[in-house]
């Protein structure tokens, strides 16, 4: 038997896979790293370049006028660095824009988690309440059912008038209409919560076998 679904494993499942968190998720990322970057601006730079050299060939001793030899190498090193001493306040107003910015990422996804924890935890009692209704409706039915049993025997004795019998067949037929709709709706309550995990799995894709853990009572 598939085991029932936690409303805790809901509630991680559907911000693990909620698009809108997932976006929220990564604007935080970068708008983190754009304010990162600002506060570097402030940061002297400095640049190191170096370069090697080597040339050969064959010259005439003015000496000698004999062929020699020769071979030369060089290496040059640079280093350069700058810092901003003053630039109107560009990069302190820079830094407070991102911080800004990465501040208002940040709630954007607390509000797209709590939307999510909202909607599943709505739905997740939907499915509980839709198989309360459906249970009930079910003992109504096998009432009703006995009654009608019951009763069909009192009408073949004599004791019970038809009437009687007819009335409660009646309501039998309502209560079995009853457990249909009753199903129905606990269907539709299995699918808007598998539509809010957006978890396509073998284990959460079935309306049919989706159970949920009752939550438990407190006094």
């Amino acid at each position: 038997a598939q085991t029932p679904l936690s409303l805790r494993q809901a509630l991680e499942i559907a911000q693990r896979n909620n698009p809108q968190v997932k976006t929220a998720q990564l604007q935080v990322e970068s708008d983190a790293l754009q304010h990162q970057q600002a506060k570097m601006n402030r940061l002297p730079t400095v640049g190191l370049f170096g370069s090697q050299a080597f040339s050969a060939g064959r010259n005439i001793n003015p000496t000698t006028n004999e062929f020699v030899e020769s071979a030369v190498s060089s290496n040059n090193y640079q280093l350069s660095g700058s810092v901003t001493v003053f630039n109107g306040m560009a990069i302190s107003n820079t830094i407070k824009q991102t911080n800004l910015l990465a501040e208002s990422s940040r709630q954007g996804l607390l509000a797209a988690k709590q939307l999510v924890m909202l909607s599943v935890v709505q739905n997740y009692l939907a499915v509980l309440v839709a198989e309360d209704q459906l249970a009930n409706a079910v003992r109504q039915t096998e009432t009703s059912r006995a009654q009608v049993e019951r009763t069909q025997l009192q009408v073949n004795a004599g004791t019970v008038a038809e009437m009687t019998l007819l009335d409660l067949q009646a309501q039998l037929a309502n209560d079995e209409l009853a457990v249909v709709n009753a199903r129905n709706t606990l269907y539709l309550a299995r699918l808007t919560l598998l539509q809010t995990l957006n978890e396509p799995t073998h284990s959460t894709s079935d309306p049919y076998s989706l159970t949920v853990e009752r939550l438990p009572v407190t006094d």
